[in-house]
Formats: structure tokens, sequence, C-alpha cells
């Protein structure tokens, strides 16, 4: 199998992963689930995941890890930004 399409599907499983393990994280904090959200979170952890297995496709569990702490910082970084509304007059 070509090594970026390797790439692409293990960062593609890392991420899809990253999400199951937030699913589960809510599950245990009995948190209400909105599968909307999770639907959209796990597609694109999917993507995010493919995109950084091929750019680190020099091994497969690399490539994997990538998926996986990619979504993980991008999540992080998502609760840590605040979007300010602009007025327009």
């Amino acid at each position: 199998m070509d090594p970026l399409v390797t790439g692409a599907v293990l960062g593609g499983a890392g991420g899809l992963l990253r999400a199951i393990v937030g699913l589960g994280k809510s599950i245990a904090a009995k948190r209400r689930i909105r599968w909307q959200y999770f639907l959209v979170t796990v597609v694109i952890a999917v993507l995010i995941g493919s995109i950084l297995g091929i750019l680190t496709s020099v091994s497969r569990p690399i490539a994997f890890l990538a998926g996986y702490s990619g979504t993980d910082i991008l999540e992080s970084l998502g609760k840590i930004i605040k979007v300010v509304p602009i007025d327009i007059k």
C-alpha cells in the first residue's frame, strides 16, 4: 500500500479514536450527548488525523499518534479561544 494512503488511514484512525475517547469521557461524566456535534467532531477528527498522518507518514505509529494528538490539540485550542462579537455600524 502507498505510504501516503497508509498514513492517511492511520492518522484518521487516531482521530477517530480520540473522538471515541471523548465520547467515553462524556458518558462517564453522565453528560447529555449531542449526537450531531459528535458526528461533526468525528468527521473533522478523521480529516485532521488523515492530513497529519500524511504529513508524518515516516512510520505507522507516528502517523497514528499524530492523528490522535492533532485532534486533541485542536480541541484544547477551541476551549482556550473565545469568540468575541463584532459590532458593525
